[in-house]
C-alpha cells in the first residue's frame, strides 16, 4: 500500500510498482492485517473511520487489457459493511490516465456490491467489457463497516478462474533463509558460504529453463550463476544453490531470475528491478516490483576510528527537503571517493544505496530521548510530552532499553559508522527542565552529595531551608503548580511559558535571579545530569556494538564547554557542526567562536576521532572558500569532514527553482548542486579537494599526524559557563565573558600561540607537560579552580589572565579580593568593577574600541602593566617560584570580521611577550593592518598550523581568510638543515631559510588561498 502528497494534496503517479493507494486526505482506516490472510501471510483490511469511506485503487501503472470481456474477482470477508469492488478502463497515455483517475471519470466502469457481512472468505467478481486496448484500475470503497481484501485478480476473459498470482511473482529469491523482511548486509570478502534459495510461488507446473544472475545495480548481467530446468522446480517447492564465491566489491547488487520457454519470457527478474522510481513529497524507496529479484549490500571494511576523509552530510534529502533520493548521486560520490554520508531515520534502503556509494554512514535520528508520536507514557516530561523524565525509573528503564535496541541494530550493520543521540542539543531534553517529583529528589540527591549538610547549602544560597525536603531546582514541580495557578496572560506576553523555559522565559529569570545560589546549582545539576544519561546510553548501546561512534554533533559548543568539554572525553568521538570562518553572506557565527569550537575539539579529546558532520557550504560564497575550509579542517585534526550540502536545502522549507540564493529576501541555503543538475563552481573545488585529501593521506597516513605539542593551556571555568547561561537568559553570545574567551582563542592562534584547552576537571595544580595557563576573563572560579591556579604558578609555572577573573564565587556573592581566599597574598582589590567599555589602546595609530573592564582596582606588589597611554590595565609579578600576568581589562569583541584591529593585535604581542609564551608559527604580514577590510579582502589573514608526524616530519599549513597579498611564514625548527616540499604541488621549496632557528618562508596568497607544507629533516 502506497500514499503520496505534493504540495499538501493527495497525489496519484505512474508507479512500475504493484501497489494500493490510499485515495483521501490521508490512509487513515487502511492497514496491513497480517492475522486473517485468505491466503499467504497478510491482507489489505479497510475500516470506515469518523464517517469518511475508506478507498483504495491499485497502481496507474496496472495491466493493458486487450479488447474483449475482463472480469475483476476478490476473495473479501466483511462485517456490517456498505461496499464496492469496481474496475476503471482507462487510457494508456500516461498524461490522460492520470487525468481520468484524479477525475473518476474513466472510460468505462463496472462494479459489484459486497455482501454485508460473511463469517467466511467468500469470492466476488464483475465482469465488464473493454471496447478497445485500455489500462485497468481496480478499486474498492467502504462506506461503513470492515472489509478484508486478498487475492484480488484481473484476467481477460468473462468468468473467473482459480487465483494464480502474477507471472512477476512465479518465482521468488531470498538470501537470508526465507526472511525478506531486511536487506542482507555483509562486508566485502564476506561471502563465504552464502546461500540463494529460489521458490516456486505459482499455482500450475513451470515449463522452460529458469537463469539466475547477479550484478552491481547498474551492471545486472555482470555475474552469471546457473541454469536450471523449470519441470525440476515443483508448484510449491524451493532449491538452494550456493552463490558463487566471488570478490564482491563493495558496491549495491541485485540478484535475478529469468523463466523462457519457447522463446519467450514469462519472468524476467532484472526488469522488477527499478532503481530510479521518484515521486514527488513523500518518496517512496522502493526498488522491487516482485520478488524475482533481490538485493543485497556490500559495506567497505573499515573501522570507524580509521575513516579518514571528506563526505557529503546531506545525499540523503535529494534537494526536496528531506523527501527521496537518487542512487546515481551516491553513485556520483562514490566516483568523487567521498568518505561518508548521514542519514535521518536509517533503514535498508539507505544501506542499498550506501552500498552504491561504497562508504557508510553517520545516523542522525532518533533523538534518544524522544517518546514515539502518538504514545503517552506515565514518565513524559510535564513540560514536553515527547520528551522522556529520565529522573523516572520507568523513564531511564525505557531509555536504556531504547540503547541497548540500537546497540544491537547498528552493532549488525556494517554501514552504519557513527551515531549522533541528538541533533545541536548539548542538552537532552531539548534543554529544557523537567520539573516533575523524581527530578526534585534527584535534585535533592545531588545537593546532598554536594553539600553534606544543609547549612553549608543555606550558607551558599543565603537561604534558610530548615530540612531537605524544601529544597528544589529553581523551576521544580511546586513551581509548575504555581505558575499554573497564575492568570494567563494576554497579547503577546500570552506566549505559553512552558514552551520558552528552553530560552529562559521572564518567569524563570525572575526565579533565578530571586535565589543566584540555587539557580547556579540547578543550572550545574542540569549538566550533571544530561553528561550522566549520554554516558547511561552509550554504555548500554556498547554492550551490543563495540564498532560504532557514538556521540553527538555539537552545534556552537563554544556556548556550553561546562558539558561539551566532559562530553568530548566520554565520547567515542567529537562531532561538530561548525565553518572555518564566519561574515560571508548569510553566514553564522564570528571567526572567532569558529576558532574557538575547533581548537577545544581537537584539544580536548585528541586521540579520539573528530568529525565535521555538518561543514557549511552556502552557494552565494567563493568556490575556493570550499577548498580553504576543507584544508583547514584537516590542519585543526579533523578525521572526516561530512560539507553541508549537496542538492538544495534550506530550513525554511525546500528550495525551489535554480539559483534560489539570488532572489530577494532568500534565506540561508547550502548546495553544491542545483536543483536543475547544474553542478556550481563549488562542486569542483570539492571533488579537487577531495582528491587532494586523499591522496595526503594515502601518502604520509593523515591517522599519524597530530596536532603539534604544547606547554600551554588555555583554561575553561566550568562556573563562569554556567554564569554566563544565566546571565544572558540562555544568549551567550551576548556576554562579554563569551567574547572574551573566543577572541583570546581566535588572538593566540593568529599570533602563532597553539593552547590546549582544559576545564575544571583537567586542570593542573604544577607545571609538567604545561608550563603555562592562559586563562580568558572569567567572572565566576570556585576556589578550588583558584586553588589549582595558585598551586601552579608557585611551583614554577606561570599564571596569565587574560582579563580579570574571580570576581565572585560559584554562588555568585562577590569575593572580598579577586580570586577570594586563594588568592588573598595579592591583595588585588577591585570591589568597584564593572564590564563597562575601557577606554584604553595599545597601537598609538589606532583607538578602535575593543576592550572593556573599567575600575580593575589595584594590587599593591605587582609590576603595572601600561596601555599606550600610560592607563594601568594589568600588573605582573612573581606568585611563589613562578609568574602572575594578570590583565583588568580584556576584549569585548562580537564581529564577523577576521581582522583584528592594530590595537587589539599589540595588546596580544604585549601579552605573548610578557608571558613569554612559545608560538609553534606564524605569519609576518608584509602589509599594514586594514582592520574594516572584511572576509575574504584587505590584507591576508593567515593561521600557521603546525601538526607534527615525528620530530624530523613537520606539516604546515597556511590559512588565509583575508585577502590577496604577501608575508613570510615562520616556524621554529631548532638547529639543522630542512627540506621543504609542497604537499599538493610535489614541488620543491627552494626559497626559504633558517635563521636563529626559525624556518622562514615568503609567501604569496591570493584570497582564500591556502598552501600545504612538509618539512623534513
Amino acid at each position: 500500500m502506497a500514499f503520496a502528497k505534493h504540495d499538501g494534496k493527495a497525489c496519484f503517479a505512474p508507479l512500475p510498482i504493484e501497489s494500493w493507494w490510499a485515495v483521501g486526505a490521508n490512509g487513515d482506516g487502511i492497514t496491513v492485517n497480517s492475522s486473517a490472510a485468505h491466503t499467504g501471510r497478510q491482507c489489505l483490511c479497510l475500516r470506515c473511520k469518523d464517517r469518511q469511506t475508506s478507498t483504495i485503487v491499485s497502481s496507474l501503472d496496472g495491466p493493458v487489457i486487450p479488447p474483449g470481456a475482463v472480469t475483476l474477482s476478490a476473495w473479501v470477508k466483511t462485517v456490517g459493511v456498505r461496499a464496492r469492488l469496481e474496475l476503471d478502463l482507462l487510457a494508456i497515455a500516461d498524461n490522460e490516465r492520470l487525468s481520468q483517475a484524479v477525475s473518476g471519470m474513466p472510460q468505462a466502469r463496472y462494479g459489484v456490491q459486497l455482501p454485508e457481512s460473511s463469517a467466511d472468505w467468500v469470492r466476488v467478481s464483475v465482469t465488464g467489457h473493454c471496447p478497445a486496448r485500455l489500462c485497468g484500475l481496480a478499486r474498492l470503497s467502504v462506506a461503513s463497516g470492515t472489509v478484508y481484501v486478498d487475492d484480488i485478480q484481473l484476467e481477460t476473459g468473462p468468468a473467473v478462474t482459480p487465483f494464480n498470482v502474477r507471472p512477476a511473482e512465479w518465482l521468488r529469491l531470498s538470501l537470508t533463509d526465507g526472511n525478506d523482511a531486511t536487506l542482507p548486509k555483509w562486508v566485502e570478502s564476506d561471502l563465504v558460504n552464502r546461500r540463494i534459495t529460489i521458490y516456486n510461488n505459482s499455482r500450475m507446473p513451470l515449463n522452460g529453463i529458469i537463469t539466475l544472475g547477479c550484478g552491481p545495480w547498474n551492471a545486472l548481467g555482470q555475474l552469471p550463476i546457473t541454469k536450471i530446468a523449470a519441470a525440476s522446480l515443483p508448484s510449491g517447492g524451493s532449491r538452494i544453490l550456493a552463490l558463487p564465491p566471488h570478490s564482491f566489491a563493495p558496491n549495491a547488487y541485485v540478484v535475478w531470475t529469468k523463466l523462457e520457454n519457447n522463446g519467450q519470457t514469462i519472468v524476467n527478474g532484472a526488469a522488477q528491478f527499478n532503481p530510479n522510481v521518484l515521486t514527488g513529497g513523500a518518496n517512496s524507496k522502493s526498488m522491487l516490483r516482485s520478488r524475482s529479484a533481490i538485493r543485497f549490500a556490500i559495506a567497505p571494511n573499515i573501522s570507524p576510528v580509521k575513516i579518514f576523509g571528506i563526505g557529503n552530510t546531506m545525499l540523503q534529502t535529494d534537494g526536496n527537503w528531506w523527501a527521496g533520493y537518487r542512487i546515481a548521486d551516491y553513485a556520483l560520490a562514490r566516483k568523487l571517493s567521498v568518505s561518508t554520508s548521514r542519514c535521518s531515520g536509517y533503514d535498508d534502503d539507505d544501506a542499498f544505496l550506501l552500498a552504491a556509494g561504497a562508504f557508510p554512514t553517520e545516523v542522525m535520528n532518533p533523538i534518544v530521548d524522544m517518546i514515539p508520536k502518538g504514545s503517552s507514557p506515565d514518565f513524559a516530561n510535564p513540560l514536553d510530552p515527547q520528551r522522556m523524565d529520565l529522573y523516572n525509573p520507568a523513564g531511564i528503564k525505557a531509555f536504556e532499553q531504547r540503547a541497548e535496541a540500537l546497540g544491537r541494530k547498528f552493532g549488525a550493520d556494517p554501514f552504519v559508522a557513527a551515531f549522533q543521540m541528538a541533533n545541536e542539543e548539548p542538552y537532552l531534553n531539548g534543554g529544557i527542565f523537567c520539573p516533575s517529583e523524581y527530578a526534585d529528589e534527584d535534585f535533592r540527591r545531588w545537593c546532598r552529595t554536594k553539600y553534606g549538610d544543609l547549612k553549608v547549602l543555606n550558607s551558599h544560597w543565603q537561604t534558610q531551608y530548615a530540612a531537605w525536603r524544601e529544597v528544589v531546582p529553581i523551576v521544580s514541580a511546586k513551581t509548575i503548580k504555581k505558575l499554573k495557578q497564575q492568570p494567563r496572560p494576554r497579547g503577546a506576553a500570552a506566549i505559553d511559558w512552558r514552551a520558552s523555559l528552553g530560552k529562559f522565559s521572564a518567569d524563570v529569570l525572575k526565579l533565578m535571579r530571586a535565589c543566584p545560589g540555587c539557580a547556579m546549582d540547578s543550572l550545574r545539576w542540569r549538566t550533571d545530569s544530561t553528561l550522566r544519561w549520554y554516558a547511561t546510553f552509550r554504555r548500554h548501546a556498547t554492550k551490543f556494538d563495540r564498532k560504532t561512534l557514538y556521540s553527538t554533533n555539537l552545534c556552537w559548543p563554544d556556548f556550553s564547554p561546562q558539558i561539551s568539554m566532559p562530553f568530548m572525553r566520554q565520547m567515542d568521538a567529537t562531532m561538530l557542526d561548525v565553518q572555518y570562518t564566519a561574515g560571508l553572506p548569510r553566514s553564522l557565527g564570528t571567526p572567532a567562536q569558529m576558532m574557538n569550537i575547533l581548537e577545544a575539539a581537537e584539544s580536548v579529546a585528541p586521540e579520539k576521532p573528530l568529525w565535521g558532520i555538518e561543514v557549511y557550504y552556502q552557494p552565494q560564497w567563493p568556490a575556493a572558500f570550499m577548498s580553504l575550509q576543507i584544508w583547514a579542517m584537516v590542519a585543526h585534526g579533523m578525521r572526516n569532514t561530512l560539507v553541508f550540502a549537496w542538492r538544495p536545502y534550506s530550513d525554511a522549507g525546500p528550495v525551489k527553482g535554480t539559483l534560489a540564493w539570488k532572489k530577494p529576501h532568500a534565506p540561508p541555503m547550502w548546495f553544491i548542486i542545483d536543483n536543475d543538475g547544474t553542478r556550481l563552481p563549488a562542486f569542483y573545488a570539492y571533488a579537487q579537494s577531495i582528491q587532494q585529501v586523499n591522496r595526503y593521506h594515502r601518502r604520509f597516513d593523515g591517522l599519524s599526524i597530530r596536532r603539534v605539542s604544547t606547554d600551554i593551556a588555555f583554561y575553561v571555568s566550568n562556573d563562569t559557563a554556567e554564569y554566563i547561561i544565566m546571565e544572558t537568559g540562555n544568549q551567550p553570545w551576548n556576554s562579554p565573558w563569551q567574547h572574551s574567551r573566543d577572541n583570546l582563542a581566535y588572538l593566540l592562534r593568529l599570533n602563532g600561540i597553539t593552547a590546549d584547552m582544559v576545564d575544571d576537571e583537567t586542570l593542573p595544580p604544577s607545571p609538567g607537560r604545561f608550563q603555562a595557563i592562559v586563562v580568558p576573563a572569567s567572572c565566576i572560579l570556585s576556589q578550588e579552580a583558584a586553588e589549582r591556579l595558585a598551586s601552579f604558578a608557585k611551583q614554577g609555572g606561570t599564571v596569565v589572565l587574560a582579563g580579570i577573573s574571580g570576581v565572585r564565587d560559584p554562588w555568585l556573592n562577590r569575593y572580598a579580593n579577586v580570586g577570594g581566599p586563594a588568592w588573598a597574598e595579592l591583595s588585588w582589590q577591585a570591589p568597584d568593577f564593572r564590564t563597562d567599555a575601557a577606554g584604553v589602546a595599545f597601537d598609538p595609530a589606532d583607538n578602535t574600541k575593543g576592550f572593556c573592564g573599567i575600575h580593575v582596582g589595584t594590587m599593591p606588589r605587582g609590576q603595572p602593566i601600561q596601555d599606550v597611554h600610560g592607563h594601568t590595565v594589568g600588573w605582573t609579578r612573581a606568585w611563589g617560584n613562578g609568574k602572575l600576568v594578570a590583565y583588568g581589562v580584556f576584549t569585548n569583541l562580537t564581529t564577523a570580521n577576521p581582522h583584528p584591529s592594530a590595537s587589539v593585535t599589540a595588546w596580544m604581542r604585549q601579552l605573548i611577550k610578557l608571558a613569554g609564551l612559545h608560538s609553534t608559527g606564524w605569519w609576518q604580514s608584509l602589509q599594514p593592518t586594514a582592520s574594516e577590510a572584511g572576509v575574504g579582502a584587505g590584507p591576508p589573514v593567515v593561521e600557521v598550523v603546525q601538526r607534527v608526524k615525528s620530530d624530523r616530519e613537520k606539516f604546515i599549513f597556511c590559512l588565509n581568510q583575508g585577502g590577496t597579498g604577501d608575508g613570510v611564514v615562520n616556524i621554529p625548527v631548532g638547529a639543522g638543515e630542512w627540506q621543504a616540499e609542497d604537499v599538493i604541488t610535489d614541488r620543491l621549496i627552494t626559497n626559504a631559510r633558517v635563521e636563529s632557528g626559525i624556518w622562514k618562508f615568503p609567501l604569496h596568497l591570493e584570497a582564500w588561498g591556502y598552501r600545504v607544507l612538509r618539512l623534513t629533516q
